[in-house]
Protein backbone atom coordinates (compact mmCIF):
# COMPACT_ATOMS: atom_id res chain seq x y z
CA UNK A 1 0.00 0.00 0.00
CA UNK A 2 2.37 2.22 -1.19
CA UNK A 3 0.01 5.64 -0.56
CA UNK A 4 -0.16 5.15 3.11
CA UNK A 5 2.48 2.79 4.09
CA UNK A 6 0.10 0.10 6.07
CA UNK A 7 0.93 -3.11 4.41
CA UNK A 8 -1.92 -5.77 2.82
CA UNK A 9 -2.05 -7.65 5.62
CA UNK A 10 -2.48 -4.99 8.10
CA UNK A 11 -5.40 -3.16 5.86
CA UNK A 12 -7.09 -7.38 5.59
CA UNK A 13 -7.01 -7.29 9.69
CA UNK A 14 -8.58 -3.89 9.74
CA UNK A 15 -10.94 -4.27 7.27
CA UNK A 16 -12.15 -7.62 9.64
CA UNK A 17 -11.89 -6.28 12.92
CA UNK A 18 -14.30 -3.13 11.95
CA UNK A 19 -16.39 -5.36 9.73
CA UNK A 20 -19.09 -6.44 11.79
CA UNK A 21 -19.36 -3.37 14.54
CA UNK A 22 -21.92 -1.00 15.06
CA UNK A 23 -22.21 2.89 16.03
CA UNK A 24 -23.50 1.79 19.34
CA UNK A 25 -20.40 -0.51 19.60
CA UNK A 26 -17.57 2.32 18.87
CA UNK A 27 -19.56 4.66 21.54
CA UNK A 28 -19.41 1.73 24.37
CA UNK A 29 -15.70 0.63 23.19
CA UNK A 30 -14.37 4.65 23.37
CA UNK A 31 -15.77 4.44 26.93
CA UNK A 32 -14.93 1.16 28.57
CA UNK A 33 -11.68 0.20 26.62
CA UNK A 34 -8.68 0.25 28.93
CA UNK A 35 -6.33 -0.17 25.13
CA UNK A 36 -8.10 2.33 24.23
CA UNK A 37 -7.99 4.43 26.83
CA UNK A 38 -4.74 3.13 27.47
CA UNK A 39 -3.32 5.28 24.38
CA UNK A 40 -5.55 8.30 23.65
CA UNK A 41 -5.39 9.33 27.19
CA UNK A 42 -1.53 10.09 27.88
CA UNK A 43 -1.47 11.49 23.76
CA UNK A 44 -4.20 13.94 25.20
CA UNK A 45 -2.44 14.60 28.01
CA UNK A 46 0.74 15.80 25.70
CA UNK A 47 -1.09 17.80 23.25
CA UNK A 48 -2.67 20.20 25.96
CA UNK A 49 0.55 21.45 26.54
CA UNK A 50 0.29 22.63 23.30
CA UNK A 51 -3.15 24.05 22.22
CA UNK A 52 -2.93 27.20 24.11
CA UNK A 53 0.29 27.76 22.56
CA UNK A 54 -0.03 27.04 18.92
CA UNK A 55 -3.75 28.56 18.67
CA UNK A 56 -4.43 32.18 17.52
CA UNK A 57 -6.76 35.10 18.07
CA UNK A 58 -9.87 33.81 15.81
CA UNK A 59 -8.33 30.88 14.16
CA UNK A 60 -9.19 27.32 15.52
CA UNK A 61 -6.44 24.99 15.77
CA UNK A 62 -6.48 22.56 13.56
CA UNK A 63 -5.61 18.41 14.21
CA UNK A 64 -5.11 15.34 11.52
CA UNK A 65 -5.49 11.93 13.69
CA UNK A 66 -3.84 9.48 11.36
CA UNK A 67 -5.28 6.03 12.19
CA UNK A 68 -8.14 7.38 13.94
CA UNK A 69 -9.57 3.63 14.65
CA UNK A 70 -12.25 3.97 17.16
CA UNK A 71 -12.37 7.68 17.31
CA UNK A 72 -10.90 7.64 21.07
CA UNK A 73 -8.67 10.62 20.94
CA UNK A 74 -11.08 12.39 18.25
CA UNK A 75 -13.94 12.14 21.41
CA UNK A 76 -11.71 13.63 23.77
CA UNK A 77 -10.26 16.59 21.67
CA UNK A 78 -11.40 20.26 22.80
CA UNK A 79 -13.99 21.31 20.87
CA UNK A 80 -12.58 24.43 19.75
CA UNK A 81 -9.95 22.31 17.62
CA UNK A 82 -10.89 21.38 14.30
CA UNK A 83 -10.53 17.93 13.31
CA UNK A 84 -9.41 15.79 10.42
CA UNK A 85 -8.76 12.38 10.39
CA UNK A 86 -8.14 8.96 8.06
CA UNK A 87 -8.43 5.99 8.25
CA UNK A 88 -7.39 3.08 6.34
CA UNK A 89 -11.21 0.93 7.19
CA UNK A 90 -13.87 2.23 5.30
CA UNK A 91 -15.84 1.04 7.65
CA UNK A 92 -14.59 2.35 10.90
CA UNK A 93 -14.46 5.59 8.60
CA UNK A 94 -17.95 5.44 7.45
CA UNK A 95 -19.33 4.24 11.31
CA UNK A 96 -16.78 6.95 12.96
CA UNK A 97 -18.33 9.55 10.57
CA UNK A 98 -21.91 8.32 11.93
CA UNK A 99 -21.00 8.23 15.47
CA UNK A 100 -18.85 11.82 16.65
CA UNK A 101 -21.55 14.07 15.69
CA UNK A 102 -19.20 17.34 15.16
CA UNK A 103 -19.29 19.26 12.53
CA UNK A 104 -16.17 20.56 12.08
CA UNK A 105 -14.45 16.99 11.79
CA UNK A 106 -13.41 16.21 8.44
CA UNK A 107 -12.00 12.89 6.34
CA UNK A 108 -8.56 13.74 4.14
CA UNK A 109 -7.48 11.67 1.61
CA UNK A 110 -4.43 10.84 0.54
CA UNK A 111 -3.47 11.44 -3.02
CA UNK A 112 0.50 10.24 -4.75
CA UNK A 113 1.61 10.20 -0.96
CA UNK A 114 0.32 13.69 -0.02
CA UNK A 115 -2.63 14.38 2.70
CA UNK A 116 -5.01 16.62 1.29
CA UNK A 117 -6.20 19.01 2.58
CA UNK A 118 -2.64 20.13 4.76
CA UNK A 119 -1.66 22.62 6.68
CA UNK A 120 -2.55 21.27 10.14
CA UNK A 121 -1.21 22.76 13.22
CA UNK A 122 -1.13 19.01 14.92
CA UNK A 123 -0.75 15.73 13.39
CA UNK A 124 -0.99 12.71 15.28
CA UNK A 125 -0.20 8.92 14.48
CA UNK A 126 -0.58 6.43 17.47
CA UNK A 127 -0.06 3.34 17.48
CA UNK A 128 -0.04 3.08 13.78
CA UNK A 129 4.00 3.68 12.95
CA UNK A 130 4.73 -0.56 13.51
CA UNK A 131 1.75 -1.40 11.15
CA UNK A 132 3.24 0.67 8.22
CA UNK A 133 5.99 -1.32 5.73
CA UNK A 134 7.40 2.42 5.22
CA UNK A 135 7.63 4.48 8.57
CA UNK A 136 10.01 6.77 7.17
CA UNK A 137 7.46 7.90 3.92
CA UNK A 138 5.14 7.66 6.41
CA UNK A 139 6.83 10.55 8.93
CA UNK A 140 7.83 12.70 5.65
CA UNK A 141 3.96 12.49 4.35
CA UNK A 142 2.56 13.63 7.93
CA UNK A 143 5.12 16.42 8.60
CA UNK A 144 4.36 17.50 4.98
CA UNK A 145 0.95 18.22 6.20
CA UNK A 146 1.53 20.21 9.31
CA UNK A 147 1.84 24.09 8.81
CA UNK A 148 5.43 25.91 8.98
CA UNK A 149 5.66 25.68 13.39
CA UNK A 150 2.89 22.34 13.52
CA UNK A 151 3.61 19.96 15.65
CA UNK A 152 3.67 15.94 15.24
CA UNK A 153 2.92 13.64 17.91
CA UNK A 154 3.63 9.99 17.34
CA UNK A 155 2.97 7.61 20.17
CA UNK A 156 4.31 3.46 19.00
CA UNK A 157 5.06 0.26 21.66
CA UNK A 158 8.57 -0.27 23.05
CA UNK A 159 10.07 -2.97 25.27
CA UNK A 160 6.52 -5.32 23.70
CA UNK A 161 6.60 -8.93 25.52
CA UNK A 162 4.13 -10.16 22.78
CA UNK A 163 5.11 -10.83 19.55
CA UNK A 164 2.12 -9.06 17.25
CA UNK A 165 2.11 -10.62 13.87
CA UNK A 166 0.67 -7.34 12.25
CA UNK A 167 3.87 -5.31 13.37
CA UNK A 168 6.63 -4.69 10.65
CA UNK A 169 8.59 -3.56 13.35
CA UNK A 170 9.89 -2.93 16.84
CA UNK A 171 10.84 0.60 17.97
CA UNK A 172 13.25 2.51 21.07
CA UNK A 173 12.75 6.02 21.90
CA UNK A 174 16.03 6.49 20.61
CA UNK A 175 15.02 4.93 17.06
CA UNK A 176 11.52 6.93 16.99
CA UNK A 177 13.62 10.18 17.69
CA UNK A 178 16.27 9.60 14.84
CA UNK A 179 13.78 8.69 12.29
CA UNK A 180 11.46 11.86 13.35
CA UNK A 181 14.44 14.23 13.66
CA UNK A 182 15.36 13.14 10.03
CA UNK A 183 11.96 13.81 8.44
CA UNK A 184 12.90 17.65 9.70
CA UNK A 185 11.32 17.78 13.34
CA UNK A 186 12.46 19.27 16.31
CA UNK A 187 12.54 17.41 19.48
CA UNK A 188 9.86 19.02 22.01
CA UNK A 189 9.29 16.08 24.05
CA UNK A 190 10.18 11.80 24.49
CA UNK A 191 8.32 10.70 27.41
CA UNK A 192 7.99 6.81 27.97
CA UNK A 193 4.20 5.59 29.35
CA UNK A 194 2.45 2.79 29.70
CA UNK A 195 3.70 1.12 32.70
CA UNK A 196 0.61 -0.72 34.09
CA UNK A 197 0.31 -2.74 30.22
CA UNK A 198 1.94 -5.92 31.00
CA UNK A 199 0.74 -6.30 34.75
CA UNK A 200 -2.89 -6.07 33.49
CA UNK A 201 -2.43 -8.00 29.92
CA UNK A 202 -5.03 -11.22 30.80
CA UNK A 203 -4.67 -13.35 27.30
CA UNK A 204 -1.99 -16.00 29.12
CA UNK A 205 -3.91 -15.89 32.27
CA UNK A 206 -6.26 -18.32 33.59
CA UNK A 207 -9.45 -18.65 33.85
CA UNK A 208 -10.11 -16.67 37.49
CA UNK A 209 -6.85 -14.20 37.17
CA UNK A 210 -8.14 -13.51 33.55
CA UNK A 211 -12.00 -12.42 34.88
CA UNK A 212 -10.08 -10.17 37.83
CA UNK A 213 -7.97 -8.81 35.98
CA UNK A 214 -10.69 -7.64 32.49
CA UNK A 215 -12.77 -6.03 36.00
CA UNK A 216 -9.30 -3.85 36.68
CA UNK A 217 -8.78 -3.15 33.55
CA UNK A 218 -12.81 -1.90 33.15
CA UNK A 219 -12.49 0.17 36.70
CA UNK A 220 -9.34 1.92 35.26
CA UNK A 221 -10.80 2.74 31.64
CA UNK A 222 -13.69 4.28 33.51
CA UNK A 223 -11.77 6.08 36.03
CA UNK A 224 -10.18 9.62 35.06
CA UNK A 225 -6.85 9.27 34.06
CA UNK A 226 -4.77 10.80 37.34
CA UNK A 227 -6.40 7.72 39.27
CA UNK A 228 -4.40 5.65 36.44
CA UNK A 229 -0.90 7.91 37.01
CA UNK A 230 -1.79 7.63 40.76
CA UNK A 231 -1.67 3.72 40.74
CA UNK A 232 1.54 3.46 38.55
CA UNK A 233 3.48 6.11 40.67
CA UNK A 234 2.43 4.47 43.73
CA UNK A 235 2.62 0.52 43.26
CA UNK A 236 4.29 0.18 39.61
CA UNK A 237 6.51 3.08 39.28
CA UNK A 238 10.15 0.86 38.60
CA UNK A 239 8.01 -1.36 36.47
CA UNK A 240 9.17 -1.09 32.36
CA UNK A 241 6.84 1.14 29.94
CA UNK A 242 5.10 0.11 26.96
CA UNK A 243 4.61 3.25 24.89
CA UNK A 244 6.80 5.92 23.77
CA UNK A 245 5.37 9.44 23.35
CA UNK A 246 7.58 11.94 21.11
CA UNK A 247 6.38 15.17 20.17
CA UNK A 248 8.24 17.56 17.22
CA UNK A 249 8.06 20.66 15.62
CA UNK A 250 8.26 21.37 12.19
CA UNK A 251 10.45 24.48 11.43
CA UNK A 252 8.89 27.76 11.01
CA UNK A 253 8.98 29.10 7.89
CA UNK A 254 11.82 31.49 6.74
CA UNK A 255 11.25 35.03 5.33
CA UNK A 256 13.05 36.20 2.29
Amino acid sequence: MKTTGISVINKAYYDRLYAHSSPLAFKLHRFCSFDQKLKARPNLRVLCQYFDKISTPGRDASLLDYGFGWGSLLSMIPGNISLYGYELSQEATRIVGKTFGRKSFKIVNINNGRIEPGGFDFAVCSHVMEHCEDDLMVIAMLVESLKPGGILLINVPINEFVTDPHHCRKYSPEDLQRKAEAAGLSTLSLIQTGRCDRILYSDNRDYPAKTLIRAIRFVMAVMPYWFTTLIEDMFIKSETCYQCIYTGRKAESVSR
